[in-house]
């Protein structure tokens, strides 16, 4: 009768989904919980530089992804092993595009940065073509060079990724109820808002105060 409310029952007797959530928020709660973190910051991050991932963006990420797993079917059978949708995958490729698209333009790196990114790793990158050279054949960099570049990137991306983010969330206002317990209900959240709000309207404040004092001088 109550089994819609049970996440399993063991000849007759009920485990309830309150005592799986409980257990599944132990194990992993604290994790997720940054993650959702984590995205947020990034959309916020996004939405205030105006940056954004497009269909066609995601849709060409989700293809190549695809090509490299071998094709639509595995790429099903992979999402399944790992309780996965493809909802779930095209969300994580927008947050990558996002990101790359912040990150970018802040990378600083010269041609033999990449050069030298090449001569140390093109047999990895590379590992069909290295394959086929004779003994002591080297891969031509030239040949490789804009393929070679997009590798260079991502890396140095996931590199940047880490940093940047614990900047992000330094600088952010955070309240994680998962990892601290939070000491109130409503009434306290309402005011903790009306602190936010309260900081806002004072930041305002103070760049219109110097605004004018510019103006006055200016005028002077």
């Amino acid at each position: 009768f109550n089994n819609d409310y049970s996440a399993a029952v063991v000849n007759g007797k009920r485990i309830t989904e309150r005592e799986y959530f409980y257990r599944l928020d132990q194990a992993y709660g604290s994790a997720i919980v940054s993650q959702l973190i984590e995205e947020q910051l990034v959309k916020q991050e996004a939405e205030k530089e105006d940056v954004i991932a497009t269909e066609e963006e995601i849709d060409e990420q989700l293809t190549e992804i695809t090509e490299q797993v071998g094709g639509e079917e595995q790429l099903n059978l992979s999402l399944e092993t790992y309780n996965l949708t493809i909802e779930d995958l095209r969300r994580q490729i927008e947050l990558d595009v996002l990101i790359k698209k912040m990150l970018e333009p802040t990378l600083e790196y010269t041609e033999e940065d990449v050069k030298a990114f090449f001569e140390e790793y093109s047999e990895s990158i590379f590992p069909e073509e290295a394959a086929e050279l004779e003994e002591g054949e080297l891969l031509d960099y030239e040949t490789y060079k804009d393929e070679t570049l997009d590798v260079f990137i991502q890396q140095e991306i996931s590199t940047a990724r880490g940093p940047w983010l614990s900047e992000l969330e330094t600088e952010a206002k955070i309240q994680n109820n998962v990892l601290e317990d939070p000491g109130y209900k409503f009434l306290g959240a309402t005011r903790n808002i009306v602190k936010n709000i309260w900081d806002d309207v004072n930041s305002n404040e103070a760049d219109e105060t110097e605004s004018e004092s510019v103006d006055t001088e200016t005028q002077e």
